[in-house]
């Protein structure tokens, strides 16, 4: 369990079945100062807490600082989503800064998905069984090795 500044103060240190360590906190007066409200917990999930939304965390990797979370209104197989931003605060930007090779994926996409089909045109050689990469440099989802 973490120790708290306040020792009155319990902290969790698990959520669903996300393992919550420090630097962050769920709990009151538990984690780093800088940390604090970044997460959620209710319960059953954990959330990272941003200004335009709360992402479900699948995973903290503590070892490798890295945390992957879920965004529901982000395209799928099926759905093609307006582009949706992720927009974190000044304190959670420089304390957590996305990754410079961030990507996006949409795996195991069936070849009559919307999405897929949207890019078609996009490919020099069209793979069959598509993994698809929305690339965040250029904001296109890929089934192939090139683009044309």
């Amino acid at each position: 369990m973490i120790l708290p500044a306040d020792p009155a103060v319990i902290c969790r240190n698990r959520c669903g079945g996300i393992a919550v360590n420090y630097p962050f906190g769920v709990d009151d007066g538990c984690g780093a100062p800088q940390f604090r409200k970044m997460l959620a917990c209710n319960a059953t999930d954990l959330f990272f807490i941003t200004p335009n939304g709360n992402y479900k965390v699948q995973a903290i990797d503590y070892e490798e600082r890295t945390m992957v979370v879920y965004d529901p209104d982000m395209s799928t197989c099926a759905i093609l989503q307006p582009h949706h931003d992720l927009v974190m605060t000044e304190i959670q930007y420089a304390i957590i800064p996305p990754s410079p090779d961030t990507v996006f994926a949409l795996l195991n996409c069936s070849i009559d998905s919307p999405v897929l089909n949207h890019y078609r045109s996009l490919c020099f050689n069209f793979s069959v069984a598509p993994d698809l990469v929305l690339n965040q440099l250029t904001g296109l989802v890929t089934a192939c090795g090139q683009f044309r």
